[in-house]
């Protein structure tokens, strides 16, 4: 906001001076009627600077403090649990036809190594599909709650900020903002949590 009245007090100069040469040349009218103007562009900055609200948040700390956040991770992470115990007896399965393999290579006809040969490589390609299509279904559970979180929060902000007639509210995560005035704006992280509840 202080750059913008800089800003506009330094586009405004030009008529000052235009103002002060008129003055010189002409009667007082002119440039009475140049500083009433200035006077109303400055009075309207200040009006401007006086009511323009805004409100900040940390996105993630109010995610974080949603009852439903705790119980989702804790349901993807067993879900991920049941998915990494699956793969381990896969991968010991595929370990022990390894070491079957290995052990009667020499002693086993060739159409007997061919078909153990086939076992181990369907094995192989099994485990890689199941953890493929494991780690698919994670991150599209993963993405489909947090997707529904979002929008909670999203709607709780949106209805604080037109409750409170803020400009807008911004999200101070990541660093996008490393300071915030909080004489200019109001921190509505409380807020938003307690909407949430």
């Amino acid at each position: 906001m202080k750059r913008l009245f800089l800003l506009l007090m330094i586009s405004v100069a030009p008529f000052v001076v235009y103002a002060q040469d008129i003055a010189t040349h002409e009667d007082n009218t002119v440039v009475d009627a140049v500083v009433d103007s200035l006077e109303t562009v400055v009075q309207n900055v200040v009006v401007v600077q006086k009511t323009v609200k805004f409100g900040y948040l940390s996105y993630s700390t109010v995610m974080k403090q949603m009852d439903e956040y705790a119980e989702t991770m804790k349901t993807i992470e067993q879900l991920r649990v049941a998915y990494e115990a699956e793969l381990k007896r896969s991968e010991e399965n595929f370990s022990k036809l390894f070491a079957e393999y290995i052990e009667g290579q020499r002693t086993f006809p060739d159409n007997i190594l061919l078909k153990r040969q086939k076992e181990l490589q369907q094995a192989m390609d099994e485990s890689i599909q199941f953890k493929n299509e494991a780690r698919r279904i994670l991150e599209g559970k993963e993405k489909e709650v947090m997707d529904r979180l979002r929008k909670k929060i999203d709607d709780a902000i949106s209805r604080l900020g037109k409750e409170r007639r803020y400009a807008f509210i911004i999200n101070t995560d990541g660093d996008t903002y490393p300071f915030v005035n909080p004489e200019m704006g109001e921190d509505v992280t409380e807020e938003v949590m307690k909407m949430l509840r």
